[in-house]
């Protein structure tokens, strides 16, 4: 990555500092493109790839809205965020729509909700509302479960980091 942020940088004349910063960002990039691609390459394998795509797309948004654990090395986080994620993604290709998943994660939902109302991060409260109401407002769908599981996972991340 340290070529290649050096040949923009100097393509484009930016600072040194200019050029750490892309390359930053070309590491998260790719680091993060290589987690996604690693997660649908199990949820192939596995043969739920629609489903490992449905939960990945719920699941990056709500986790990049509401932060949560970090990991302290790249390779930790991989390690940790490829274990969760294949357990979830596992538990997507054998759960069905249940009612008590859905009573489990709104539970869970209440208790961020409470646990990020005393920790001050208001920001945080909208996305959480939002999550609560698309585990109500699809619950008579196929894919519920699918939603839940995402959310619960998001949920999990995110208090693990408030604890």
């Amino acid at each position: 990555m340290k070529p290649l942020s050096h040949y923009l940088a100097k393509e484009l004349t930016l600072s040194q500092d200019e050029e750490e910063i892309i390359a930053y960002g070309l590491f998260v990039f790719l680091f993060n493109g290589a987690s996604i691609a690693l997660m649908m390459s199990f949820g192939l394998i596995l043969g739920c790839f629609n489903k490992t795509l449905l939960f990945m797309t719920v699941f990056i948004p709500l986790r990049l809205f509401l932060g949560g654990y970090h990991s302290s090395t790249p390779q930790k986080c991989i390690f940790f965020f490829t274990t969760l994620s294949l357990i979830f993604i596992i538990a997507v290709k054998y759960l069905s729509n249940s009612f008590p998943l859905s009573i489990l994660t709104f539970a869970a939902m209440m208790l961020s909700l409470a646990r990020n109302h005393q920790t001050t991060h208001y920001k945080r409260q909208p996305v959480l509302i939002v999550s609560l109401l698309s585990v109500i407002l699809t619950y008579t769908q196929s894919y519920h479960y699918i939603i839940c599981l995402a959310i619960l996972m998001s949920l999990l991340l995110l208090n693990m980091n408030i604890a």
